[in-house]
């Protein structure tokens, strides 16, 4: 008899293709999947791939938005992949890019695996490089995309990197996902996101990950910044201060 959660999890798949489904349904109930090498499998670490709640969040947010191209920051596993190239395929010419560099020396290559076997009718790209190289290079050639997915390095800065950079290629009205809110890390740069930037936060039923618009490209003046993580600097100060440096450059 199915239990309450794989019921849910039956519910949440059942808005993919059944390609999609049938492989994933497979995917979150090993233990181990097929790398890239012949023969080869690899163990599964579970806490590391997205629910499939938050693929279903996901995957309705791309659907919603009409999203051709994405950009995913961190691919491991492909689940989250999966889930994304299931949402594009509904589109000719459709196209994703997933930003990995440890895909194989530390996944094994079950994303690369994941994403043939799937076999969708969106074009599938694998970046093996650091995303803030790969990321700056797609600014270079005026690449844009309608969705991104951050869910790399989790450090503060290194998730503030990400996205200062993914800005400079998400098209204006595209959508941005972080995953993995419950760290304070990432609710630290969405924080700062919603206080300093030109997005609005878009709700969704996953509470684990944080999703917005962007409103237009950054217009920002130079000295701008709005305290995001309490403001230890005391409101007239900041004034005194902001004040004095634009004496002294001006």
């Amino acid at each position: 008899m199915p239990t309450d959660s794989t019921t849910r999890q039956e519910q949440y798949l059942s808005v993919l293709s059944p390609r999609t489904s049938s492989l994933l349904s497979e995917m979150y109930t090993a233990d181990s999947l097929p790398g890239i090498a012949a023969g080869t499998f690899v163990t599964i670490d579970k806490t590391v791939r997205i629910q499939p709640r938050q693929g279903a969040a996901m995957h309705s947010l791309i659907s919603a938005a009409g999203a051709k191209s994405s950009l995913e920051i961190g691919m491991a596993y492909g689940f989250s992949t999966m889930w994304i190239l299931d949402a594009l395929s509904r589109h000719p010419g459709a196209s994703h890019v997933s930003i990995d560099p440890y895909q194989n020396k530390s996944w094994g290559g079950v994303g690369l695996e994941a994403a043939r076997l799937l076999d969708c009718h969106a074009a599938f790209e694998w970046v093996e490089e650091r995303s803030d190289f790969a990321v700056a290079t797609f600014a270079k050639s005026n690449r844009r995309f309608d969705f991104i997915f951050i869910d790399g390095n989790h450090r503060f800065d290194d998730v503030i990197c990400d996205f200062y950079l993914s800005d400079q290629v998400l098209a204006v009205q595209g959508i941005v996902v972080f995953d993995d809110l419950w760290m304070p890390s990432i609710q630290s740069a969405v924080r700062f996101i919603e206080r300093n930037r030109s997005y609005d936060r878009i709700q969704t039923p996953e509470p684990n990950m944080a999703a917005f618009r962007k409103r237009s490209d950054d217009e920002r003046g130079w000295q701008h910044f709005v305290p995001f993580d309490g403001d230890p600097t005391p409101p007239n100060l900041f004034r005194r201060l902001r004040n004095r440096a634009q004496r002294l450059f001006h």
